[in-house]
């Protein structure tokens, strides 16, 4: 690892897992972390990352409240309900529409939903040697590294698409404060797997 984890760190936590009652909470929190990929398929994790641009939020197409962060994220993140009236709205993987809609809203909650727990897929294959979470890393790095290229730039709560780079707006959420909230989790977790000797 090159980033955040040097090959001494990782040593010096597997020497602190086996001390310290801290260092044990530690890794079971990332442990903790990595269970909602048990038993994902590389096709399960790919269907959770649209080739489509993820919107991070839009007005309530029931309602009209929002758009600000308005959803509740339900089942795995399939489906998203409306703080204010209730709605629910079912993930739809035929939809094929890149518009300003609650499909894209769910494109990204379920983004952010498989790569959340990324870098903790990447320390428990470096820590306990799990080749299972070393490969759904993979998985998820490798299918952002395919369709991020892909996602439309956008200005969040304006519904405009933006047809050039801008220091400001980003390409997962309209932010690109917060898109790169989401990308850390992506980049930490691969940079664990790709440094096989600190193992």
């Amino acid at each position: 690892p090159c980033t955040q984890y040097k090959p001494a760190d990782l040593e010096r936590a597997r020497e602190n897992i086996e001390r310290y009652e801290w260092a044990r909470w530690h890794h079971d929190s990332f442990r903790g972390a990595t269970e909602r990929y048990a038993g994902m398929s590389r096709d399960d994790i790919r269907a959770y990352i649209s080739d489509l641009t993820p919107l991070v939020t839009v007005a309530c197409p029931e309602c009209g409240n929002g758009p600000w962060y308005a959803y509740d994220v339900l089942e795995r993140a399939t489906k998203l309900r409306c703080n204010s009236c209730g709605t629910e709205f079912a993930w739809d993987p035929d939809d094929r529409s890149e518009d300003w809609n609650i499909q894209a809203v769910i494109r990204y909650f379920r983004l952010d939903w498989i790569t959340g727990g990324c870098s903790s897929l990447g320390l428990i294959y470096q820590l306990d040697g799990d080749e299972e979470c070393a490969r759904q890393a993979g998985w998820i790095a490798e299918r952002v590294a395919e369709v991020f290229k892909g996602y439309r730039m956008n200005r969040v709560n304006a519904n405009d698409w933006l047809d050039r780079n801008d220091p400001y707006y980003g390409r997962i959420c309209g932010w690109k404060f917060r898109e790169m909230a989401l990308l850390k989790e992506v980049i930490l977790g691969y940079d664990l797997l790709v440094a096989e000797q600190t193992r």
